[in-house]
């Protein structure tokens, strides 16, 4: 949907939310108003275009072949 993923603070994935940039890590769904309130334009357009940039190499493969490329070189 290319838009600024919503993640729970502890889940899984909240680092890679983190380090990419794509979206809001948060402890509980009561944070939400004030985090969303709190982000400026500049900071919604930034995730956006990083967004896109990983949907890129999502649809480019990037990821599973950097995966495979990892686990020959491991043999």
């Amino acid at each position: 949907c290319n838009l600024p993923i919503i993640i729970w603070e502890d889940a899984a994935l909240a680092d890679f939310v983190r380090e990419n940039k794509i979206g809001f890590c948060i402890k509980s769904l009561k944070d939400l108003e004030s985090i969303l309130s709190a982000v400026t334009p500049t900071e919604y357009a930034i995730m956006k275009n990083n967004i896109k940039e990983l949907s890129s190499k999502l649809q480019a493969g990037y990821f599973i072949t950097n995966a495979i490329n990892k686990g020959i070189n491991a043999l």
